[in-house]
């Protein structure tokens, strides 16, 4: 499968998921597992028709170095689901289940089969970022208060989509900030 239709089917189900989980606080199944299957049919592509080595297959570009990126594509995307799964995990474990539900776990887990190992941490910083932005001008515009329940699945879409386009842009522009000291 070419991967300019790959990516604009995952496009079309993060609208999806955005638009469901934003009006039902819903993330369904299907999409969830439309999205992982994309990641298979990415690894298998890129594993038969590229060179997967190196810092290649990453939004963060040469960035991805510096976070143990794995030169075997399988290894990497496998790593990165399990780190989804782990991270968005421990929170639910945390929160006993207030903070995050299953459908963002299993969000994280098929983000991490399509983008790979670092990118989906990135995916969750960003996300959690935006998120806690959004949701704090929510709480100052009275839309929301500190209790009210805010739907995780369209942040995690707007990092995947945040990582997909800006991803080695904003690592670059923040590691020239940082040597600018």
């Amino acid at each position: 499968m070419d991967n300019g239709v790959l990516w604009v089917l995952a496009f079309l189900i993060f609208l999806l998921i955005w638009t469901i989980d934003y009006r039902l606080y819903l993330i369904p199944d299907e999409l969830n597992i439309s999205l992982a299957v994309l990641g298979f049919l990415k690894i298998i592509s890129d594993s038969f028709y590229k060179q997967f080595s190196g810092f290649q297959g990453s939004f963060l570009g040469g960035y991805a170095d510096l976070f143990g990126f794995r030169n075997n594509i399988w290894i990497n995307h496998f790593w990165a689901a399990l780190a989804g799964v782990l991270i968005v995990g421990l929170i639910i474990f945390i929160t006993k289940g207030r903070g995050m539900g299953f459908g963002d776990l299993k969000l994280m887990s098929a983000l991490g089969f399509l983008y790979g190992w670092p990118d989906i941490l990135f995916i969750f910083v960003f996300a959690s970022l935006i998120g806690s932005v959004i949701s704090l001008f929510l709480v100052i515009l009275k839309r929301k208060n500190f209790k009210s329940t805010v739907p995780f699945g369209p942040f995690l879409v707007l990092g995947a989509i945040t990582i997909f386009f800006f991803g080695e842009k904003i690592l670059s522009a923040y590691f020239n900030f940082l040597s600018s000291f």
